[in-house]
């Protein structure tokens, strides 16, 4: 592979990829050191400073305008997309003066900073819920609301089961005792637009999350109610459903259904968990997408032409760990509750910032809103 050196203030943009949205994504190379960089990559060396910072050019070549310029060129070559960069280098853009240039980018970055530290915060968040998890299903939470000492603190607190140890006032029950319907979903004949009064939301796996959460809002598909209701009233999923990938690679993902439709329905690569208790919902969908529950199915899934698959009587025969007392059961769904509105809330922190972010980008690098920048501060 062909490589060019690149140095500190370049711009390295995606010039050639698989994925024709990650064509014109970039970054402003901060090392004071040179090196090298590959040649499906465009290195953007600011050579003329004194009209245009390298960090507004950075800013500038991420805003809306030249990223929509980017996407309407885009050329289409053996699989790969790539970039037209005749049509780049002739795109016309207006730079403010040099000061008002650094503050923008000031600006900027500092918002980009607090997304990424926001984006830190939710991987954390997350890897701490994924350690929760796994205490939750193997020690449980006393009566005292803290967990159950470990096995080594405290042996007489536990028994050897085909899941490992657990504590001795639990059971090991399987899906199908929890949720005695358990399906999966087929082809819809054709996708329709969405109509409130007419439309059903079609979810398949591009859909679930492997945090639990549903993500419709991008990337929405909607068939006709009757057809939902008639060959397909098999597969319809009701606000408090469970559904996962039967479908993979990768397995593992896992979405509780949020009530924003009253109905939903789902493509043949998901299965469908329905609870006869509220009060299970919760744990069943944490358990469902921890290590415990993938181990035990990437251990009896079938493999073929790269696919990795689940029957829908592994889904039902899942073995589940489970606390006798129904309190227990509450004490523990709510530590889950408790650990993803957390997650959840720094979630809805980021969007609002991201969408802040957008909105700048298209004010200030436009000129639609002018950054007032004092003459003292020119040294």
């Amino acid at each position: 592979m062909e490589q060019c050196a690149a140095a500190k203030d370049w711009i390295l943009m995606v010039g050639s990829n698989g994925n024709p949205e990650r064509v014109g994504n970039c970054i402003l190379i901060n090392e004071p050191n040179e090196f090298l960089f590959a040649s499906f990559l465009v290195g953007i060396e600011p050579t003329r400073r004194e009209i245009v910072s390298p960090e507004f050019l950075f800013n500038l070549l991420q805003g809306p305008d030249v990223q929509r310029h980017i996407s309407n060129d885009v050329q289409g070559s053996t699989g790969l997309s790539n970039i037209n960069l005749t049509r780049l280098k002739a795109k016309v853009v207006e730079c403010p003066p040099l000061l008002e240039q650094r503050r923008i980018a000031e600006i900027l970055s500092t918002l980009a900073e607090t997304i990424e530290q926001t984006e830190a915060l939710i991987s954390k968040h997350q890897q701490i819920k994924t350690g929760l998890i796994r205490d939750l299903f193997t020690r449980g939470v006393s009566s005292n609301g803290y967990l159950r000492p470990t096995r080594e603190q405290a042996p007489d607190l536990y028994k050897a089961s085909r899941l490992g140890w657990l504590p001795k006032e639990w059971e090991i029950v399987s899906a199908e005792e929890l949720c005695p319907s358990i399906t999966k979903g087929a082809t819809p004949a054709q996708f329709i637009p969405q109509d409130r009064s007419s439309s059903v939301p079609f979810i398949r796996v591009q859909n679930l999350t492997f945090d639990g959460s549903l993500a419709f809002d991008e990337d929405q598909a909607f068939i006709s109610r009757s057809s939902s209701r008639g060959e397909l009233g098999r597969s319809r999923v009701l606000p408090g459903d469970i559904l996962m990938n039967i479908v993979g690679p990768p397995l593992g993902k896992v979405s509780l259904i949020p009530d924003t439709y009253p109905e939903w329905n789902i493509n043949q690569a998901i299965a469908i968990f329905r609870p006869v208790l509220a009060s299970v919902r919760e744990y069943l969908s944490s358990f469902l997408s921890s290590d415990i529950a993938q181990t035990w199915f990437l251990g009896r899934a079938k493999r073929t032409s790269g696919q990795v698959n689940l029957t829908l009587e592994m889904c039902r025969q899942l073995p589940i760990p489970k606390p006798r007392e129904e309190e227990e059961l509450r004490r523990i769904s709510y530590a889950l509750v408790c650990a993803d509105r957390r997650i959840k809330s720094e979630r809805s922190y980021l969007g609002k910032l991201i969408e802040q972010k957008h909105g700048l980008m298209h004010d200030l690098l436009t000129g639609r809103v002018r950054v007032h920048v004092e003459e003292a501060e020119d040294n």
